[in-house]
This record gives structure tokens, C-alpha cells and sequence, in this order.
């Protein structure tokens, strides 16, 4: 070094797209030649410049699924909820899932409370489960936010945050799909004549399970050997529906029978 105080080591750094922690190395100087050495190591710092993002799909669909037993309590369907990393960490890195409101209530799904999802040292994909309940009542597709937080990397020394992010609004809308078509049908029935004037009767309507939206539908009678206007009084375009309360199963409409003194 003659003429100078200084000299510069060259060393390449392998640019690799793993996500992992800072790694450190030595850089020792020995056999000196014509020099004393006073600090002959020095500890190099290689900073890691691939950032994990953790991905989600930002739009879940889930079948509600199951048979049900007619009432409660009803069973739970577990479905997965996927999310991605860009890149593979070195490693583990979990976060955790809290589902928040939307349309589904309470009863809909199993509440998660910071739940942890975990991603293996090398994986790229982690699931979730979300427990949807199974029930027999027909209603709306419904919908719940699931909210991603804390995400933090096992280097060694335990879990840690570290500058690994998520996604931008890595709140994946879940859409829970209702399956319980609803049936009506009216059933034959029989009713007495009377001798004068009119008798109202219900014709009932028998619905295949209980529902939270509207069902509705209009009664038109036709003659058959019973004559409108003689024998009862025609309904035309009557309305029936079911109660929206999720409990009825069966709807009714009035029909009037007139009376005569014929035999």
C-alpha cells in the first residue's frame, strides 16, 4: 500500500430471493508483511432486502353445507381459508385472523379470536379454518370480514416482528352461501258445505322449512264441478307468503264457502 493508508476487499454477495433474517460473517486479516496488526477482524452485516408479503384472496365464497336437523343446535361445516406468501421464508412467520361483522350474524359461523395461522419455514401457503353453521333455514347469502394482524418471524429466538407486511387490506370478504331451497305446497282438503250464507275456511299452505327473506306467491281458485259465485268465492291473484321470522313453516289463506239448501 504504497503511498496510501487504506485498501479495498472486493467480496461478492449472493442475491437470492429468500426472506430471512440478517446474517453476519468475518473478515479476518492474516499473515501480515511489513506491518504490525492491531484489529485484524472485522464482523461484516449482510441486511436482507426480500420482504415477506403475506397474500390473501380478497373475495371468499363457502357453501353454508349441511342437512341439518330442522332446529337447533345445528351442526358446523369447517371450511379453509387460504392465504399465500410472495416468497418463501427461512423462518416460520405467523399472524393472526379475527373475524369482524358483515351481513352474518352471530350464529352464522364460529367467531375467530386472534387466531393463529402459521406458515412453515419454506412454505409458501398456510390455511385457516372457519366454521360455518350448517343450518336448514332459508335466507340471503350472508357475509363476515376476516382481519389479519401481528405478523411476526421465528429467526430462532421465538417469534418477533419483523418489517415482513401484509398485503394491502389483507381482509378477505367471506361469502357464506345459503343451500336451503324452500318448498310450498298445499295439500287436498275437504270442508262442509252449511245450508245458507257463507263459511270461511283456511287453506294452509305447508312450506318445507323456515325462512328469513320474503317467499311469497298468489292463490287463483278454478272451477271445478264447484262453481264460483254459487258454491264458494273465487280468489284471484290472492297473496301468500311466509313469515319472515325463521320459525313458521306453514302460511294459511282464507276461502269462502257459500251455502245453499241444495242436495
Amino acid at each position: 500500500m504504497a503511498g496510501g493508508a487504506t485498501a479495498t476487499l472486493a467480496l461478492p454477495v449472493v442475491d437470492d430471493t429468500l426472506n430471512e433474517p440478517d446474517e453476519l460473517f468475518l473478515v479476518q486479516l492474516l499473515n501480515p508483511v511489513g506491518a504490525t496488526l492491531t484489529d485484524g477482524e472485522a464482523q461484516l452485516t449482510i441486511t436482507d432486502n426480500d420482504t415477506a408479503t403475506v397474500l390473501a384472496t380478497p373475495f371468499l365464497e363457502v357453501t353454508e353445507g349441511g342437512t341439518g336437523t330442522g332446529g337447533p343446535p345445528f351442526s358446523s361445516v369447517a371450511t379453509s381459508l387460504a392465504f399465500a406468501l410472495d416468497r418463501p421464508s427461512q423462518g416460520a412467520l405467523r399472524f393472526e385472523l379475527t373475524t369482524a361483522g358483515g351481513t352474518a350474524g352471530a350464529g352464522d359461523f364460529t367467531a375467530l379470536n386472534a387466531e393463529p395461522v402459521t406458515f412453515a419455514p419454506g412454505a409458501t401457503m398456510a390455511t385457516a379454518v372457519l366454521n360455518v353453521t350448517a343450518d336448514t333455514i332459508h335466507e340471503d347469502d350472508e357475509t363476515l370480514s376476516v382481519v389479519a394482524a401481528n405478523l411476526q418471524r421465528d429467526d430462532g429466538a421465538g417469534f418477533m416482528q419483523t418489517g415482513d407486511v401484509f398485503q394491502t387490506a389483507t381482509q378477505p370478504t367471506v361469502t357464506i352461501q345459503d343451500d336451503d331451497a324452500i318448498v310450498a305446497s298445499i295439500a287436498d282438503m275437504s270442508f262442509g258445505e252449511g245450508n245458507s250464507g257463507q263459511m270461511q275456511v283456511k287453506i294452509v299452505t305447508t312450506w318445507s322449512g323456515p325462512t328469513e327473506v320474503a317467499c311469497n306467491f298468489v292463490l287463483d281458485t278454478a272451477d271445478g264441478t264447484a262453481m264460483a259465485g254459487s258454491d264458494y268465492v273465487a280468489l284471484v291473484n290472492t297473496p301468500n307468503g311466509l313469515s319472515q321470522n325463521g320459525v313458521a313453516t306453514t302460511s294459511e289463506t282464507n276461502l269462502n264457502i257459500i251455502g245453499d239448501g241444495l242436495r
